[in-house]
C-alpha cells in the first residue's frame, strides 16, 4: 500500500506594495478627476451662491476703480479699458481656478479618512492635484462664460496678446493652475500639525488677495511694494497670466515671466513632498 501523498498546506496570498508605475498612476489619477468633477456637478446649486458672491466682490472693485479713474488716479501708461479688461480677466481667473484644498484636507484629517489616503497605492500629491483639477473644471467653464458675457458687455480693451502669442498664453494659464495648487497643497498640510485648516487658509487668501494683483495690476502699486509683490509667487497666478492675454508683456520678457512661473511651480511641488515627509509623522489620526 503506498503512503498517502503529503499535501502541502496552501499558501498565504501574497500582496505587492508600492506605486503602480506612471502609467497606472495616469489611469488612476483620470478616475479621480472624474470622480471629483461629478462630485463637484452633485452641488451645481452651490455655484449660484458662488457666482453671486464673486460678483458682489468684482462690483464693489469696479466701483472703487470707477471713481479712481474718473478722479485721473491712473498713470498715463494705463488707460481706463485696459484697467477694467484687467479686472474682469483676473477675477474671472480667480474664479475658476480658485479651491477650498485647506477645508476639504484639513476635513479628511478630523475625520480620520486621511489614513486611508495615505495607504491608496497612489502618490498622495497627485492624487489632490487630480482631485482638484476635477474640481476646477466647471469653474472654469463658468468663468469662462462670465468672461465672454464681460467682452459683450463691457466696453473692454480687446485681449490681444492672446492671438500674437496663443502659445505662451496657453502654457501661462496651465502652470498659473499648477502653481495654484502647490500653494494651496503645502499650506493644507499645516493641518496634519493642527488638525484644524481655517488659519491657514486665511493666511492663503490675505497673501492672494495682496499679492496675487487681483484687486489691481502690479503697476499701481507703490515702487518697493511692487517689487515684493513680482518676487512672491502669488503674482504668477493671475497677474503674469492675465497681462500676457492683455498684450501687456511680449517676446522674450514674456517667456522669462513663463520660466519664473516654472520655476516657482517646480519649487513648491517639491517642497510640498518635503512637507508630507516631515509632516506625516507628526499626524494623530483622529477619530471617524
Amino acid at each position: 500500500m503506498n503512503a498517502p501523498e503529503e499535501i502541502a498546506p496552501p499558501r498565504p496570498p501574497t500582496y505587492t506594495r508600492g506605486r503602480p508605475g506612471l502609467a497606472g498612476e495616469l489611469r488612476t489619477g483620470i478616475v479621480y478627476v472624474m470622480r471629483s468633477l461629478q462630485t463637484s456637478l452633485a452641488y451645481t446649486s452651490a455655484y449660484a451662491w458662488d457666482v453671486v458672491a464673486a460678483l458682489m466682490a468684482f462690483m464693489s472693485v469696479i466701483l472703487v476703480w470707477v471713481h479712481v479713474s474718473g478722479q485721473g488716479g491712473l498713470p498715463a501708461t494705463l488707460e481706463r479699458r485696459g484697467l477694467f479688461a484687467y479686472l474682469t480677466l483676473v477675477y474671472c481667473l480667480n474664479f475658476g481656478i480658485g479651491t477650498w484644498l485647506e477645508f476639504l484636507l484639513g476635513r479628511r484629517v478630523r475625520t480620520g479618512l486621511i489614513a486611508t489616503d495615505l495607504l491608496k497605492p497612489i502618490d498622495f500629491q497627485w492624487m489632490q492635484f487630480c482631485g482638484y483639477l476635477g474640481e476646477v473644471l466647471p469653474q472654469c467653464l463658468i468663468g469662462g462664460l462670465i468672461l465672454i458675457l464681460g467682452m459683450a458687455v463691457l466696453p473692454l480693451a480687446p485681449f490681444s496678446g492672446i492671438g500674437a502669442q496663443p502659445v505662451a498664453c496657453l502654457v501661462s494659464v496651465a502652470l498659473a493652475v499648477a502653481l495654484q495648487f502647490a500653494i494651496c497643497y503645502c499650506f493644507s498640510l499645516v493641518s496634519f500639525v493642527t488638525h484644524f485648516s481655517y488659519g491657514a487658509f486665511a493666511l492663503r487668501t490675505a497673501l492672494h488677495f495682496m499679492f496675487s494683483g487681483m484687486m489691481g495690476p502690479l503697476a499701481l502699486f507703490q515702487p518697493g511694494f511692487r517689487d515684493w509683490a513680482a518676487a512672491l509667487p502669488f503674482a504668477h497666478i493671475l497677474h503674469t497670466p492675465a497681462a500676457l492675454m492683455l498684450g501687456w508683456i511680449k517676446g522674450g520678457d514674456a517667456w522669462i515671466l513663463i520660466a519664473q512661473q516654472a520655476a516657482w511651480t517646480a519649487g513648491l511641488l517639491l517642497a510640498g513632498r518635503m512637507l508630507l515627509a516631515f509632516l506625516v509623522r507628526r499626524l494623530v489620526i483622529q477619530g471617524g
